[in-house]
């Protein structure tokens, strides 16, 4: 190993890129794995853990192999290291920078964290909302393009302008942590449950009946219970179900297909706005209590 040799002669930006890499010096969490780059254009290098200062090296809690960085948790106290990089050139290690890593006792894990949410967004809540949006609104198409032209599609129409409108005002305030609206949040989850026994069970239920009616027609074409069940059927069904020999439509034309489609969208939407406002919720309190403990000491 030479820690002496003058790094001129090598390519300057790459020494930068090595040196400059943002890895994560803090741990809260009881484990956490970090892979390490060693490779940089032509350039190999090397880590290694070595001790922080005067504190001796936990070799359980901090490990290194195959560029792996771990850290691990063993007992609830604070724990530090070293991790060094060296520049490879054929049998030299020349040393490049240096990174201390600390591993915060579960308290300070806490309190770390509550920090960090006063400067963070939570992404975590405001991506589940996106997602119910997404799904719901796929969902939505499928269905009006299945169902017929009336006034319940239309209340139905309006009806998921206002769950998308809700959904996006939702997702902005639960990101800054109002509490209030991870409620908001969640009644969308369970509207896109309800929605699932409205128009796509619908589909399924009118459609199996169109097939049983045309059926038994085909028997007696002049049976007037199973008349009746076709004419039923399909007044409640789109013309793509239906089928008039001119109408092409990019997805199959069984209603049972559409419905249960439907179906698992919604569900997909329900259950990301769900767990965005579970989310939501808990993390909004955490915060909302750490902030009230700290205007209290003041």
């Amino acid at each position: 190993m030479q820690n002496n040799i003058s790094l001129e002669k090598y390519d300057s930006t790459i020494i930068a890129t090595i040196s400059n890499q943002v890895l994560t010096t803090i741990f809260t969490k009881d484990y956490t794995k970090v892979k390490l780059k060693n490779k940089f254009g032509a350039y190999s290098t090397v880590y290694k853990i070595e001790k922080n200062g005067d504190n001796e090296l936990d070799s359980t809690c901090f490990s290194l192999s195959d560029n792996l960085l771990e850290v691990h948790r063993k007992e609830n106290v604070n724990k530090s290291a070293k991790l060094v990089v060296y520049l490879l050139d054929g049998n030299n290690e020349i040393y490049i920078n240096s990174w201390e890593l600390y591993l915060l006792t579960k308290e300070q894990s806490n309190t770390y964290s509550l920090q960090e949410m006063r400067y963070n967004n939570n992404k975590t809540s405001y991506a589940c909302g996106f997602v119910g949006i997404l799904f719901s609104l796929i969902a939505a198409i499928v269905i009006l393009n299945s169902a017929p032209y009336s006034w319940n599609s239309l209340i139905f129409i309006l009806l998921t302008v206002a769950m998308v409108l809700v959904g996006f005002l939702a997702s902005e305030k639960v990101k800054t942590y109002k509490i209030n609206y991870s409620y908001v949040m969640f009644a969308l989850a369970i509207l896109c449950v309800v929605l699932v026994f409205w128009y796509p069970l619908s589909l399924i239920v009118n459609y199996q009946n169109l097939l049983e009616a045309r059926n038994n027609l085909t028997i007696d074409p002049t049976n007037q219970h199973w008349l009746e069940v076709e004419a039923n059927a399909l007044k409640n069904l789109g013309i793509p179900i239906i089928g008039d020999g001119e109408t092409q439509a990019m997805l199959p034309q069984s209603g049972t297909f559409r419905g249960i489609t439907s179906i698992v969208l919604l569900l997909i939407a329900a259950v990301a706005y769900a767990y965005g406002a579970f989310n939501a919720y808990v993390k909004s309190n955490k915060l909302n209590k750490y902030l009230e403990s700290i205007n209290e000491k003041h």
